[in-house]
């Protein structure tokens, strides 16, 4: 994602839609095949492939408790971002920038990202939502190991990258 990221970044802010088509093609050709085939779904603007018929079943107010909580902002400061841009995912940036300044030592891929998001799917939303451990941290768990760190029928577990 940490990739990704960027190229997301420089296809909003151009409007040219040959130059859209050179930095997915640009990104994709800089991936591995299965990296590239995963980002290729991101890119379309969904979690899963459309045959999968899964989704995450988190809603607006969910991403955006998960957001507060990351981010250790305020109800207020949450708002102020929201406002200033009228999207979430601009408004977690701007709250979430300070604790991610760099890269991490092992940034997150997409692959880590679709297992990711593979488990939430899994989870039950309400009650994920209401155990004692906040969905945001299970996220910053399992995102802080290693795929060797993972066990068999885990995501990511029992297999070389």
């Amino acid at each position: 994602m940490y990739l990704l990221a960027p190229a997301c970044e420089a296809i909003a802010a151009t409007t040219k839609k040959l130059e859209k088509t050179r930095i997915v093609a640009e990104y994709l050709r800089s991936r591995t095949p299965e990296e590239a085939a995963v980002s290729a779904v991101f890119l379309s603007g969904r979690a899963f492939p459309a045959y999968q018929e899964t989704t995450l079943q988190l809603g607006g107010t969910q991403l955006w408790k998960i957001v507060q909580e990351l981010s250790g902002k305020s109800e207020s400061a949450m708002a102020a971002a929201y406002r200033k841009h009228g999207d979430l995912g601009a408004a977690a940036y701007d709250v979430l920038a300070a604790r991610y300044k760099s890269a991490p030592p092992n940034p997150l891929n997409v692959i880590a990202v679709k297992e990711i998001f593979e488990q939430i799917a899994r989870t039950r939303p309400r009650v994920a939502l209401q155990s004692h451990t906040p969905r945001s941290q299970v996220l910053d768990q399992d995102h802080d190991r290693q795929p060797a760190d993972r066990h068999e029928g885990e995501p990511g577990g029992g297999r070389d990258r």
